[in-house]
């Protein structure tokens, strides 16, 4: 029985759609997986010539949905004006053409985003006598106290330890009853001292607390001259935001080389995009890094070179904005240089190298893609050309979700320990555990593993939080599990 045929009228995308004129005649059984694979090629193929650049970085979105939709060796035949005969034949060639072109793409992807091995292996050394944690976030040293650690715990509590063996802490803080850790990504969540802690005795912490659902906090403590706790009576509000749902709100607090205080937060929404419309938005703090001056003012000052400083086309706190929910940053001690690890949603995480007054572009890109599902991406024609570029950085690498679900930022390495990894980048990923390094070539950054986790660990929770930076430099890694580890030389392979 021969397959009934079914006429379409076909409409090129925009910058295209003019000089070609025709219509597409295809096996109904094969209208909707050659109409993605066609539209794809051929938005490949004129697109070339109108935006290379932004074709290029998404190279490996084009190459993934070409492997997904190849029946386009289905009855596919061409009717257009004129080439009756020779126009089927181009478009066949230029398609095979293309597929191998698309396919090469995906196994190199540009940009330093390659996922090499190297001879650099790290192992993972238990620290605090094997001690757990309930829920450790975060874990840093204050200045000049380089035996002393401080591990904070999402549910409102930080311990002192008094070094990276002893199993024993001691309680210096509480602030459960301040604190909401009721949602998935609420509670403490950030600590920081403040450059001149050995003189003034001021410590920082972001936490959300209740409000409608939760309100996103900066607040200044004193501490005791023992260095034991701090003084609950002491809090100073220094910035608050109301926010309307409980995710992707503040995210954390560090104090920069230039001595400023930065603040992390999200797009204030999970899923969906961004509904909010938060992320390009210069007129929110969401969605954005922040730089504020505590040293001046109460309860701060807005530096003079912030990007809005003056007040005008955006709030003055804003330092770089177009995040989605930025997990774990840090300032390379040696340059300065910010790396921000920005979660993604449906297929992309990615880190930045973030610079003053930079848009990085959530929601319209998630990683170097145009943001939206696969499907969403068909249904546009490759929203592709609805995915502007202009003013936009892209991230020093993104990869995909087949290698994880969410990024956790880490620290440039400058440690004495392991010479091999003296100035790599060192993240890791919430699902997978996988540690990887971003090694500085000829060619740009490029992504390297340094340590897996297999299965069974997986299942046991030994999957990454967080990263944390001695005072000598030495990086340690935060385990869902509660468990700490230090960063050690491994066997290289």
């Amino acid at each position: 029985m021969k397959t009934k045929k079914a006429l379409i009228n076909y409409k090129f995308p925009l910058p295209f759609r003019e000089g070609i004129k025709g219509r597409v005649r295809v096996s109904s059984a094969f209208t909707l997986a050659v109409g993605s694979s066609l539209g794809q090629t051929l938005a490949f193929a004129f697109g070339i010539l109108h935006r290379p650049r932004q074709l290029l970085l998404h190279c490996s979105t084009f190459a993934h949905a070409w492997a997904r939709t190849s029946c386009i060796h289905a009855l596919v035949f061409l009717k257009a004006e004129g080439n009756n005969q020779r126009f089927p034949k181009i478009i066949m060639c230029l398609t095979v053409l293309l597929s191998v072109l698309l396919a090469a793409c995906h196994a190199k992807e540009p940009g330093g985003n390659n996922h090499d091995e190297t001879s650099i292996r790290v192992e993972l050394q238990q620290t605090f006598g094997g001690r757990k944690f309930n829920q450790p976030v975060a874990m840093l040293q204050a200045p000049g106290e380089n035996d002393a650690w401080y591990i904070v715990e999402r549910g409102g509590r930080v311990y002192r330890s008094s070094s990276i063996s002893a199993s024993d802490v001691e309680l210096f803080a509480d602030l459960s009853e301040r604190v909401n850790a009721g949602f998935s990504e609420s509670g403490l969540l950030s600590m920081a001292f403040h450059p001149d802690y050995s003189n003034n005795r001021y410590i920082y912490f972001a936490y959300t607390g209740t409000a409608n659902p939760l309100i996103s906090k900066v607040s200044r403590f004193s501490v005791n001259d023992d260095s034991k706790s701090i003084i609950k009576d002491t809090e100073q509000n220094i910035l608050s935001l109301n926010n309307q749902y409980d995710k992707h709100n503040i995210s954390q607090i560090a104090f920069g080389p230039d001595r400023y205080l930065y603040v992390g937060f999200g797009d204030g929404h999970e899923g969906g995009g961004d509904p909010l419309k938060h992320g390009q938005n210069t007129n929110t703090l969401m969605a954005a890094i922040l730089r504020i001056d505590v040293g001046k003012d109460t309860p701060y000052a807005i530096p003079s070179d912030n990007p809005f400083a003056g007040g005008k086309g955006g709030k003055p706190e804003l330092y770089a904005w177009g995040f989605r929910n930025p997990w774990r940053w840090s300032f390379d001690r040696e340059t300065g240089n910010l790396w921000v690890a920005d979660v993604g949603e449906y297929h992309w995480e990615e880190i930045n190298l973030v610079k003053k007054g930079a848009n990085y572009g959530w929601p319209i890109r998630e990683g170097k893609h145009c943001y939206g599902s696969r499907m969403e991406c068909i249904k546009q024609w490759l929203c592709l050309w609805n995915c502007p570029d202009t003013d936009l950085v892209d991230p020093v690498v993104d990869y995909s979700h087949e290698e994880g679900c969410a990024v956790i930022g880490g620290y440039v390495y400058h440690g004495q320990s392991i010479p091999a990894l003296q100035g790599v980048y060192l993240f890791s990923d919430a699902c997978s555990g996988t540690i990887w390094g971003l090694i500085h070539t000829d060619r740009g950054y490029e992504r390297r593993t340094l340590y897996t986790v297999d299965e069974h660990e997986r299942a046991e929770g030994f999957l990454t939080v967080s990263f944390a930076e001695g005072n000598n430099s030495e990086i340690h890694v935060i385990h869902y599990n509660g468990s700490m580890h230090k960063v050690v030389a491994g066997i290289d392979k």
